[in-house]
């Protein structure tokens, strides 16, 4: 009776959203209780369909009030504020919501009477979900139920923080968080971080525990954008425990971290909702819990189990057709990996082409080779255009959450039509001793430094001469043309300091080319002993930002090809921007004059990333028990981390002997280290022999004076002969008692010949001449109970008979498992 008075009730407040439930929604309810088995309804589930309908009425007109609340009642928010949460949760920042069997709060302030921020408490084990833990604040860590998961991605460098929603309580739980925005040029592509933690009913993609992603246009919130979102591949806005990329452990599945990227360009001027939901199995009785993090932060250069994309912008032109634009890529892990790049040509926020590549299953590189032909239709009044780069990962046929590289709006930089001009500029016609000048590395790395004390980074870049001067050259200049500071997350550019020595030049090479006919940096600061580094401190207090560089011979000098010179950028320090993904693009002009005042000018442009170069990566093993290692990477500078069991941490645990390599990238270098583990005794057991009888006195001239179990493969005292961690001898008299226990445990195995039977009884006195049983049993790592192992024996067989009857024994010499095996005792 009481059940049936609260469906009344239920029912009696749904009336006045009657009109908010979709076409079809008790339909589509029906078809998902009818999926459902009867084993699962009785046991898991235990609602009728009316009472199923009903909670899932109840559920959706919950979410609609929650969305309603929130754009009535919150402003329109920054997407990005705080998007990799290093100051914890702002409850400002985001809008709450958690639901489950016990009830609801929708929006939730997450402030008690005293004004403290409490959405950090609560239960993270199964309990009720009014004193469930559903949004929290997690700092690096081995997550509690997968230890080999962190609960942070090392992807961007430095951060330390993520959000976890959800817990390990079941019983209908969903948890999200959600802001209302406007969409503009800026924030029009999405970006975020997810790992997720789930048990695996193996229901059906939509019941199983997921994480989504719900896009809304607050104007009327019965429409969603959901289909920008590709999240569990194919095509859906959620991933579900029955993802092919989800792994096991100890019969739980998770998802590594992954980092994912939605273009909104279609959504620019409108206001939407953007929500992270984390739900439970929607029959009742099976968790899931999911982190989020990095928002805005963008994906390109982050390493995951289902592929990266990154602009190689050191082998892609920035002007010209024909040219070409290059993409770095890694497959996704998992069988029959492939990638298909897609490149789309844009002008002015509408796609003229699209480049398609060829499916990638092998290789590390692609370019696309720009030609009057793929490029057909472009305006060229407008000079340039923006591109925007869609990897689409594959395992088989399973399409994977694509990756993506720039937006419809305004392509990979901000503004329109800027991202590679179709002409570059032109050389003079007055250019009569080309020297073939241009850079041998792009993009590098900065390298953080004091200059008296003003904290700054630095890049070297070093320009070859390719070919001899014909004429002598009078002078050299290097000058900035142009400089552009790219961020993926618009608050990094306030971590940066000393704005007025941004794109300084310096060089520490006074001479180019060979002394005494050489070109020489001129005095300007007339120190009586010329010391470039005392100019630089100068320029550097005095915040002089030098543009220019100059090298100078009035009476010429014959540069020859192999003639170098270095220039270094002075620029932010990397330290001061540990959370972000951002590079700047130093554009020069190289020019020279010759003896006959012709003058050659040749333009370039490097890309640097604001990220320490690491020069030092070392790998340590310590052993934690017979069966596992730790291995610990340390470098020297803060790196994202790739081992080749598709790790991303800086410390893995290992069970298995093999290579393990990794791989610390900081920006654009990286180091790789390999180990060897060779120590963990695993797999199967040897083929042993034994001895057949023995004399305990040594009185028998040619026989054993102990009864051994040994590897005859393996001389004697070879470590690990028996591949075995742990071993039991057992010896019964001939009325089937035990009279003595051998039994040894070592991480380390035992060396050959170690395990014996001396003849003696558990009294420490010699038996008497007989037969005896002996049983033997190993452990290791692979097999872990007592196990019978496989030996070289002797048996007795019948070699003639008679009717039946054997009237001629013999001894044979078989390989066979022994269960019981016999030894003679000689006195």
């Amino acid at each position: 009776m009481k059940k049936i008075m609260y469906i009344i009730t239920v029912l009696v407040g749904l009336q006045g959203y009657a009109q908010d439930l979709p076409k079809g929604f008790r339909a589509q309810a029906q078809i998902e209780y009818n999926s459902i088995s009867e084993e699962e309804k009785n046991n898991e589930l235990k609602q009728s369909f009316e009472e199923y309908y009903t909670s899932r009425k109840e559920e959706f007109v919950k979410k609609q009030e929650f969305y309603k609340s929130i754009i009535s009642s919150r402003s329109v928010n920054n997407l990005c504020d705080n998007g990799t949460f290093e100051t914890g949760i702002i409850p400002n920042d985001w809008n709450f919501y958690w639901e489950g069997d016990s009830g609801s709060w929708g929006p939730i302030t997450y402030t008690n009477a005293s004004g403290s921020n409490i959405m950090n408490s609560g239960s993270f084990n199964a309990a009720d979900h009014s004193v469930s833990v559903h949004h929290k604040s997690v700092t690096s860590g081995p997550d509690p139920t997968i230890p080999i998961l962190n609960r942070i991605w090392n992807f961007p460098t430095g951060n330390t923080t993520s959000v976890r929603l959800g817990n390990k309580g079941v019983k209908f739980g969903k948890e999200s968080m959600a802001k209302v925005i406007t969409v503009t040029p800026t924030n029009s592509l999405l970006s975020f971080s997810y790992a997720m933690v789930v048990e695996n009913p193996g229901h059906s993609q939509n019941s199983d525990p997921s994480f989504r992603v719900n896009i809304l246009d607050a104007s009327n919130i019965l429409i969603n954008y959901n289909s920008l979102v590709n999240l569990g591949g194919n095509g859906i806005n959620f991933i579900s425990s029955a993802h092919p990329l989800l792994k096991n452990y100890n019969g739980i599945q998770y998802k590594d971290w992954t980092c994912v990227t939605v273009d909104l360009s279609s959504l620019i001027g409108q206001t939407i909702i953007i929500e992270f939901e984390n739900r439970d199995c929607w029959r009742g009785g099976h968790w899931g819990y999911s982190y989020i993090d990095n928002i805005c932060i963008g994906c390109e250069g982050a390493n995951g189990d289902e592929g990266s994309i990154k602009l190689n912008q050191g082998q892609s032109d920035d002007c010209k057709i024909p040219g070409k634009i290059c993409v770095d890529y890694t497959l996704p892990n998992g069988s029959n990996p492939s990638l298909d790049i897609e490149l789309q040509i844009i002008q002015n926020g509408l796609v003229v082409n699209t480049i398609n590549s060829p499916t990638l299953t092998s290789g590390n590189t692609y370019c696309f080779n720009l030609n009057s032909s793929n490029t057909n239709g472009l305006n060229i009044n407008l000079q340039g255009f923006d591109f925007k780069i869609i990897g689409k990962p594959k395992l088989g046929t399973f399409n994977l959450t694509p990756k993506i590289i720039g937006n419809t709006a305004s392509g990979v930089n901000q503004g329109s039509n800027n991202d590679y001009d179709i002409l570059c500029p032109l050389n003079f016609d007055c250019c009569q001793t080309d020297l073939e000048i241009y850079g041998e590395q792009d993009p590098f790395s900065v390298q953080n430094t004091f200059i008296n004390i003003t904290n700054l980074s630095y890049a070297d870049e070093t320009f070859t001469i390719h070919k001899d001067a014909t004429v002598p050259i009078k002078e050299l200049r290097v000058s900035i043309t142009d400089i552009q500071f790219n961020y993926n997350y618009d608050q990094c550019a306030t971590c940066v300091n000393n704005p007025a020595l941004w794109g300084g030049i310096y060089s520490s090479d006074e001479y180019v080319g060979n002394t005494p006919n050489a070109l020489k940096q001129p005095n300007t600061l007339n120190l009586p002993n010329f010391d470039l580094l005392k100019q630089l401190g100068n320029d550097v207090d005095n915040r002089i930002n030098n543009r220019e560089i100059i090298w100078e011979n009035p009476n010429g000098a014959m540069l020859k090809g192999g003639d170098k010179f270095k220039v270094t950028y002075l620029l932010p320090p990397a330290s001061e921007i540990p959370c972000c993904v951002a590079s700047v693009k130093i554009c020069t002009k190289i020019s020279w004059q010759d003896a006959n005042c012709n003058i050659c000018e040749r333009f370039t442009c490097s890309n640097i990333d604001l990220v320490e170069k690491i020069t030092s990566l070392k790998l340590s093993q310590k052993k934690n028990d017979c069966c596992s290692a730790t291995l610990t990477a340390t470098s020297d500078k803060p790196a994202i981390y790739q081992w080749n069991t598709g790790e991303t941490t800086k410390e893995i645990t290992v069970k298995q002997n093999g290579t393990y390599t990794i791989t610390a990238t900081t920006g654009s270098s990286s180091l790789t280290q390999t180990i060897m583990v060779n120590d963990i005794p695993t797999g199967a057991f040897p083929i042993l022999d034994h001895t057949s009888r023995f004399d305990p006195t040594g009185n028998t001239p040619g026989i054993h004076d102990k009864f051994y179990i040994v590897n005859a493969a393996k001389p004697v005292n070879a470590p690990n002969a028996y591949n075995a961690t742990k071993y039991k001898l057992w010896i019964f008299n001939s009325w089937g008692e035990l009279i003595r226990e051998m039994k040894g445990d070592n991480c380390n195995g035992f060396n050959n010949y170690s395990i014996y039977w001396d003849g003696k009884d558990g009294s420490g006195n010699y038996v008497q001449t007989d037969t005896y049983e002996w049983r033997f049993f190993v452990q290791n790592c692979s097999y872990k109970n007592d196990t019978q192992v496989t030996f070289n024996t002797l048996e007795e067989y019948c070699k003639r008979r008679l009717f039946g009857v054997c009237i001629s024994k013999d001894i044979r010499r078989v390989t066979k498992k022994i269960v019981a095996g016999h030894v003679n005792v000689l006195r």
